[in-house]
């Protein structure tokens, strides 16, 4: 492909600087033969015609078949979904899988997520140190919502009895999302009151 436009190329160039020559250099001039090229084609009007039509059928078919066939370049990579990152998209994305009758590693690693955050607001509201504000949050001094206060109380996550858990269940409730989100909400709240 390079090689067939390179060849239309080179014939245009040199033909340009024959053009320029010609009309520079009489001597030039007198290497072409215009005379007997005017005698075969009767009339001046007639050899610009016949030069220019394959002239301008050859530029035609040049610029159809780029177009058709377009320029080759290089694929660009494809761009990456993007998104914008929420903070909490991680937990909420592992709350909707979480299963519902028995307990997995996945609500006990939410649980400790929400409890560090826990202890960090605490500790950046209250202006004390996170001992003093984990000392709080196991006390439940930090929020007067029960829910949230039990729920990150303790280290290790306590969860309803199975019967608990398939009541909340038959009600369309989960245990485990109700108690994360009365534990956020009293976190915003509280994040609330001291901006």
């Amino acid at each position: 492909m390079a090689l067939t436009r390179k060849a239309p190329a080179a014939a245009g160039i040199v033909l340009l600087v024959l053009g320029i020559l010609a009309v520079l250099s009489p001597a030039v001039a007198g290497l072409i033969p215009i005379g007997a090229a005017l005698a075969l084609a009767g009339n001046d009007y007639v050899l610009v015609a016949v030069l220019a039509v394959p002239a301008l059928a050859t530029v035609a078919g040049l610029v159809l078949s780029r177009t058709t066939t377009g320029v080759s370049e290089a694929t660009p990579p494809p761009v990456e979904g993007t998104d914008p990152a929420s903070p909490g998209r991680d937990v909420d994305d592992a709350l909707d899988s979480l299963p519902f009758l028995r307990v997995s590693d996945t609500h006990r690693h939410v649980h400790a997520r929400v409890r560090a955050a826990a202890v960090e607001a605490v500790a950046e509201a209250d202006r004390c140190s996170r001992p003093a504000a984990r000392e709080r949050i196991e006390s439940g001094e930090w929020t007067d919502d029960q829910a949230a206060a039990a729920f990150v109380a303790d280290d290790e996550l306590d969860p309803p009895g199975l019967a608990g858990r398939l009541a909340t269940r038959l009600h369309r409730d989960d245990w485990f999302h109700r108690r994360v989100d009365a534990t956020v909400s009293a976190l915003e709240s509280m994040e609330g009151e001291s901006a």
